[in-house]
């Protein structure tokens, strides 16, 4: 017969389970994989379903955006989004798409994405302060948690070498000192990710996502973007139900179980 401790171990021990059994909740992103519809707008750019345009137009020499018919190596598919921008002038743009994005910190978060630099005339970073001129780059902006009115921004910029980052230290702002970078070799897709939970100090929300290429002359590509949200679960109410009949039922079949067995037992002892 199991003694009441055992029963209350056993309880314990499907509480804890449930309590913390984490949950996939799947990527927050809208058509990261750029594998669905793409539109034109009026300035012959080609937008994917989902994105929704980012360009500066600081300069007459406008950058270009569309689709092209490559694909990244983290998932199938025959798409991805593509930037270009070929001029002689002094000023940078940049171009680019993004989302608004609601997304609550969470027991972990983790942005993953392909990245193909083809070119770029400035060294990574570029010249402007804080850091922005990569050929591609990838910004977050969130709300703390310890003060929601306001709004911080990670970065993080791909590069290739020559021309490598001239500069030691790529200037944040706020709770990120600095942004940072990484060499890619040219003209090949790679893989990245980061773990959020960790990159974004205080996190409270985080609320858009822009990809994009800056500088002078650059070309380049991203595809698969995804941002995975992993939860612990919260049992429901019907959940904590169920453990609870499920332990007080194999409890009542225990004892009756020992019961009878202590009868029958008694009753051979009688009739020896």
């Amino acid at each position: 017969m199991l003694s009441w401790k055992v029963l209350l171990g056993m309880f314990a021990s499907a509480v804890w389970i449930g309590a913390v059994t984490p949950v996939y909740a799947g990527t927050v992103v809208v058509n990261g994989d750029f594998e669905g519809t793409w539109n034109e707008d009026a300035d012959g750019d080609f937008v994917p379903a989902g994105w929704t345009k980012h360009t500066g137009a600081t300069s007459a020499d406008l950058p270009a955006l569309g689709s092209v018919a490559d694909n990244g190596s983290s998932s199938p598919g025959s798409a991805a989004v593509h930037w270009v921008r070929v001029t002689s002038s002094s000023t940078g743009d940049d171009i680019g798409v993004g989302q608004v994005l609601n997304v609550p910190a969470a027991a972990n978060l983790r942005l993953s994405l392909d990245v193909k630099v083809i070119s770029h005339s400035l060294d990574g970073g570029g010249n402007a302060t804080p850091a922005t001129e990569w050929p591609v780059v990838i910004d977050l902006d969130y709300t703390l948690a310890s003060d929601p009115g306001q709004t911080q921004k990670w970065r993080h910029g791909f590069y290739l070498n020559p021309p490598g980052d001239g500069r030691v230290v790529d200037p944040g702002s706020g709770l990120i000192p600095e942004y940072e970078d990484t060499e890619v070799p040219a003209g090949v897709w790679t893989a990245h990710g980061f773990n959020l939970t960790a990159e974004l100090p205080d996190l409270g929300v985080i609320t858009s996502i822009l990809i994009r290429g800056h500088g002078h002359a650059y070309e380049g590509q991203v595809d698969n973007v995804v941002i995975d949200v992993v939860i612990p679960q919260i049992p429901t109410a019907s959940q904590w139900g169920l453990t609870v009949m499920v332990l007080l039922l194999l409890a009542a079949g225990t004892i009756t179980f020992a019961r009878r067995r202590s009868r029958t037992q008694t009753r051979r002892e009688w009739w020896a």
